[in-house]
């Protein structure tokens, strides 16, 4: 089992190597295909594998991939279909949901009001890098894509992180836009 969690360690980091190198030859597009496809599986490993708190670093490595990966698809970097872009936000809402509540439990505030800074936990732009990404491909995405993804983080009880509350509130207002021009359309449909 440990040496299953050293190999997974290994690759997560070599995959991190590979994004800094791509990025910088504008080449993402590279990686984003692998790792849209080996999202699934690798997730499904990291649960099966890193179980609690002894696999931190590990699981840390995979959302600091994930962002880099997200963050070329924010930005238009790479184009992914809309059932790929869906995809991803849900499997890594979920992923990084739980990774942040690990890391939070691990290492809580001290009393000051500081928090600690532990080696193994990334810094705050990567998981406000992350965020900021997520929301961004949310707000891509059709409007029943929308809709369920933020009525699962709206029941999830770590709604903390990532906080989707300015994709929900596009999504409201864009709701009810559609819905006025809607009715209007009927009230026509009716007059005529």
């Amino acid at each position: 089992h440990r040496e299953l969690q050293q190999q997974l360690q290994s690759f997560v980091c070599d995959i991190s190597w590979v994004c800094q190198v791509l990025s910088k030859l504008e080449m993402m597009k590279c990686i984003v295909v692998y790792w849209v496809g080996v999202s699934s599986d690798v997730v499904e490993t990291v649960d099966a594998i890193c179980t609690g708190y002894d696999c931190l670093k590990t699981r840390l490595k995979v959302v600091e991939v994930s962002a880099k990966v997200l963050e070329a698809v924010a930005f238009g970097n790479v184009v992914l279909p809309a059932e790929k872009r869906r995809h991803m936000v849900n499997l890594w809402i979920r992923f990084a949901r739980m990774t942040k509540s690990l890391v939070d439990q691990a290492y809580p505030d001290d009393d000051d009001g500081e928090a600690e800074t532990p080696k193994e936990n990334l810094d705050n732009e990567v998981w406000q890098g992350l965020e900021s990404a997520i929301v961004s491909i949310l707000l891509t995405l059709p409007s029943n894509s929308q809709a369920e993804i933020l009525s699962g983080w709206l029941q999830s009880k770590h709604v903390r992180y990532p906080d989707l509350t300015e994709a929900f509130e596009a999504w409201c207002y864009r709701s009810k836009v559609a819905k006025r021009r809607l009715s209007f359309l009927s009230d026509i449909g009716q007059v005529s």
